[in-house]
């Protein structure tokens, strides 16, 4: 697990195509380039525990630490997951 201040692994991060990916394999996942100083050391150690050890891994909000554990939150690397399965967008108010 890494937690971070973030909810997760972002696409797109800072455009309005913006969004979270739920659940991705671990050659998917490395597939993707992240600038550096940004998500790009916590997704390369959790590609490489995942592809070392055949476990899970995940990514997301130290203040979700409860939901990290039991799968419910941040980006979880699965290594029989194969394309990314994206997060729910928030109902947005407008």
């Amino acid at each position: 697990m890494t937690a971070t201040d973030v909810d997760g692994v972002y696409l797109d991060w800072g455009t309005d195509q913006t969004r979270r990916i739920a659940r991705i394999g671990p050659e998917k996942l490395a597939a993707f380039t992240f600038p550096s100083g940004s998500m790009q050391p916590k997704v390369r150690a959790a590609v490489d525990f995942v592809d070392a050890t055949g476990r899970s891994a995940v990514i997301g909000s130290l203040h979700e630490i409860d939901a990290l554990l039991s799968g419910d939150a941040g980006t979880c690397l699965i290594l029989e997951a194969g394309d990314p399965v994206m997060a729910r967008q928030a109902k947005s108010d407008g």
